[in-house]
């Protein structure tokens, strides 16, 4: 039985093959975000960038698309038609933190939680998320996340509330002063 897995998030999407329990391929795509793109866009990813490098490998049995912006029905539905258009076999998506939930800890229950760029977490029954507190996304949440925590990291630079000896090392770092690193973000 061969299946496709799907990493997605707004910059690139990870495919990877899967016959068994082995990986036999993985393919890169563009980003593919429902909650950012039309159904029209991510079909034409799938069908210009995807498709044509699959056919080689015969019959694909499922997909399972796990990504940034598949927490909501509505969008996840998007993507199964976008998907199901060109692979017409059984689609399953879910958020990126189901997929970090089922790689960590199979059907067994427990606690799975993403830290990087962004940042999520959950209670997970063995089949599925059963409690989250949603992350807000990088701009309104997202703490502990390495954006969040880089923001916190320059704003105590160029506020002056760091242990001088940090400061020192950031400036050294960065090469500029609070009012140059102002003037560059904005």
């Amino acid at each position: 039985m061969m299946f496709l897995i799907a990493d997605g998030g707004s910059t690139k999407t990870d495919w990877s093959i899967v016959s068994g329990n082995q990986e036999i391929d993985r393919i890169k795509t563009r980003g593919i975000n429902p909650f950012f793109q039309t159904e029209e866009d991510i079909s034409a990813e799938i069908r210009d960038n995807l498709v044509p490098k699959i056919k080689k490998y015969g019959s694909i049995e499922a997909v399972y698309f796990y990504g940034a912006g598949c927490a909501f029905p509505e969008k996840n539905e998007i993507l199964r038609r976008s998907i199901t258009h060109y692979l017409p076999v059984p689609v399953e998506v879910g958020s990126d933190l189901l997929a970090a939930a089922r790689a960590l800890l199979g059907r067994q229950a427990g606690f799975a939680a993403i830290l990087g760029t962004g940042t999520n977490s959950c209670l997970y029954d063995g089949e599925r998320i059963t409690q989250n507190i949603d992350s807000l996304g990088f701009i309104l949440g997202d703490e502990g996340s390495g954006g969040y925590l880089g923001k916190r990291l320059i704003s105590d630079f160029i506020r002056g509330e760091m242990p001088e000896s940090v400061r020192q090392l950031t400036a050294a770092t960065l090469g500029r002063t609070g009012d140059e690193l102002i003037d560059r973000i904005y």
